[in-house]
């Protein structure tokens, strides 16, 4: 039996062995289950974990170690994993919003699908495997739509390609960045420092960069329609090209910036300081200008088009060129330098010129000897005791204006609307209504205009007062019907042929020379009343008069005698 004894140690050692190899395998097996019940807290050792579908929310995991750990569609809304090992981990489709993986190990992380809107990054390490639709890993930065970069430095680094809309960057730093074919639609950037940077390509329409510097910045074929620049720091900025439609500039301190072929079409400009800059070419067409500095700006060939500038200081501002047509203005101050388009001046504050809008202005007293309104639009503005003397008011639009006491001696109103206006004791001997008042419209303010060739002129404007002394009407309105008159000087005046004069008043009219019916021609007045008139008018052929009431008062249906 003896030599059979080896064998049997064999079989001890053999024992032995399996017992070893399965204590191994037993230790693993528990290390194993230890790691799948691992609890998440910060700088646990959760590496390998399956945490689908956990809800993580809003947990401090600062330091966790989820090295290749299991976490597709994991809701780690709001989650701190600052410092976290996200090594080779699964991420896809989990909820990372407003999550923050700051210094965060993520090299062969795969998070496509992950929403990540508000996710907090910088100093990441490692390249992610894959991100979701849009994102990029730039210098540690997870950067997507949504992402939040609150005060990320990025100062000079290059941006190519990224796609930040609707993100924040509030009071990030971009000095002296570079941003090419970006997108920062509706990013929100207030405060931000983009100092000496330069924009290519890009898109900030709706964004935010309310009080950010952008001191000396260069940006070049890009956009900006609707972004909100209030209070931003636009100083030495180059904005050649750049479009600001509909954007809000309020307020910005732009001095020495160059717009230059910029649109600013629709654009807020209330306050802003632009002293200084170069603004050829620009599209300003119904942009606000209130109370802007635009002294010493070059806005040559601008267009200002229906553009409000009230209350600006335009001294030294070369306005020469500029396509002004419904610009509004008052309040303007000028000085030396001021350059202003051909034809146009400014009186009490206000841009005069062919088509501007007038409306409301206050020009009471002013002398206002041959300038140009045609076109102009001067509703409800105060002309009283104007002095409008060969002024040009052909086809301006003047309903409700106030005229008392003005000299529109030959003045020209061809075309002119009047409706409602005030002419009460103004001045328009010579004037010319191209050879007639055949086109200026009267009538009431908000109707149709009734031009004075149609039939009948009712309820015309005053006429109380009014010098029309030698005017011709003889190719106006046959019918007159309540047509107040009173105190006119119509020495000389024209009427129609065959004219009819109902219930029309002319009570202390000068008549003298007036012609209201030529050799031979008819001429009917119904309740018209003469009270008071003076001098003989020219009444040839048979008249007819019914009801009138004559110069000394008496009521009679015959001529009246004149003297």
């Amino acid at each position: 039996m003896t030599p059979h004894a080896p064998p049997r140690r064999s079989a001890t050692v053999l024992a032995l062995g399996a017992l070893m190899i399965g204590g191994l395998l037993g230790g693993d097996a528990a290390t194993a289950a230890k790691k799948k019940t691992c609890k998440p807290a910060p700088k646990a050792k959760c590496a390998g974990v399956n945490l689908a579908k956990r809800n993580l929310a809003g947990k401090n995991l600062k330091g966790i170690n989820l090295k290749g750990a299991n976490l597709k569609g994991a809701n780690l809304k709001g989650a701190n994993l600052a410092g976290a090992t996200l090594t080779n981990a699964k991420l896809g489709r989990a909820n990372l919003t407003n999550a923050t993986v700051t210094s965060a190990r993520m090299g062969g992380a795969t998070v496509n699908g992950a929403t990540t809107t508000g996710l907090v990054s910088g100093s990441v390490s490692g390249t992610p495997n894959s991100l979701p639709t849009g994102w990029q890993l730039n210098t540690g930065y997870l950067m997507g739509p949504g992402a939040n970069l609150t005060g990320a430095n990025l100062i000079g680094q290059t941006l190519t390609a990224v796609n930040l809309t609707g993100a924040t960057l509030t009071g990030a730093l971009l000095t002296g960045a570079t941003a090419y074919a970006s997108t920062f639609t509706n990013a929100s950037m207030a405060n931000a420092n983009l100092a000496g940077a330069t924009i290519t390509t890009s898109t900030l329409g709706g964004a935010n960069l309310a009080g950010a510097s952008l001191v000396g910045i260069t940006v070049t074929a890009s956009g900006l329609p609707g972004a909100n620049l209030t209070g931003a720091n636009l100083t030495a900025a180059t904005l050649s090209g750049t479009d600001f439609t509909g954007a809000n500039l309020s307020r910005v301190a732009g001095r020495a910036a160059t717009f230059s072929g910029a649109t600013l079409r629709n654009a807020n400009l209330t306050g802003a300081a632009l002293g200084g800059n170069s603004q050829n070419s620009v599209a300003l067409d119904g942009a606000d200008l209130t109370g802007a500095n635009l002294t010493n700006a070059v806005l040559g060939y601008a267009n200002v088009a229906n553009a409000v500038i009230s209350n600006a200081a335009i001294t030294g501002t070369d306005l020469r060129n500029t396509t002004y047509d419904g610009l509004r203005s008052g309040g303007l101050t000028t000085g030396t330098g001021t350059r202003l388009p051909t034809g146009t001046s400014v009186v009490a504050g206000y841009l005069i010129g062919e088509n501007v809008d007038l409306v409301e202005a206050n020009l009471a007293n002013q002398v206002l000897t041959g300038l140009d309104f045609q076109g102009a639009d001067l509703s409800r503005a105060n002309l009283a005791g104007a002095r409008l003397v060969s002024a040009s008011l052909a086809n301006a639009t003047a309903v409700g204006t106030n005229f008392t006491d003005a000299n529109l001696t030959a003045a020209t109103l061809g075309g002119a609307d009047l409706r409602e206006s005030s002419v009460a004791r103004a001045t328009l001997t010579d004037a010319s209504f191209d050879g007639s008042l055949a086109n200026a419209p009267y009538g009431t303010a908000g109707g149709a205009s009734t031009p004075l060739t149609q039939n009948p002129v009712t309820t015309l404007t005053n006429m109380s007062g009014l010098a029309l002394a030698g005017v011709n009407l003889s190719a106006a309105a046959k019918h007159w019907i309540q047509v107040d008159f009173t105190g006119a000087n119509l020495a000389g005046t024209t009427f129609k042929n065959d004219g009819h004069f109902t219930y029309s008043v002319f009570v202390r009219s000068n008549l003298a020379g007036t012609v209201f019916a030529g050799s031979g021609v008819g001429v009917k007045f119904q309740r018209a009343i003469f009270t008071g008139a003076t001098g003989v008018p020219t009444i040839g052929g048979t008249g007819s008069w019914s009801l009138t009431t004559c110069p000394n008062g008496t009521l009679q249906n015959t001529a009246c005698t004149f003297s």
